[in-house]
């Protein structure tokens, strides 16, 4: 499921969305409507800039992730702040 989507469902069942700072992303819990519990973790746009602040701090030259047509439009405006992307054609 997309960021959107999990912010979606928490709004849903109405619970708080957390935010582990050890691991650097956020999470909830939510029980179904069978009584059934859910752990849901996803990314937002502080888990991803901990992700570009880590590989930067290791010197590296780009990061890649590959997203199956999931929305994640914090992720470009992350990306814009941080750095100064090029476009090669």
């Amino acid at each position: 499921m997309s960021p959107q989507q999990a912010i979606a469902l928490a709004a849903k069942y109405g619970v708080a969305i957390q935010y582990d700072p050890k691991v650097q992303a956020p999470f909830f819990y939510y029980y179904d409507e069978n009584g059934v519990r859910h752990e849901v973790w996803f990314e937002d746009a502080r888990s991803v800039q901990a992700k570009y602040l880590l590989a930067n701090s290791y010197g590296l030259r780009g990061v890649s992730y590959w997203e199956l047509g999931q929305s994640f439009p914090q992720n470009w405006a992350v990306l814009d702040d941080m750095f100064n992307i090029v476009k090669v054609v």
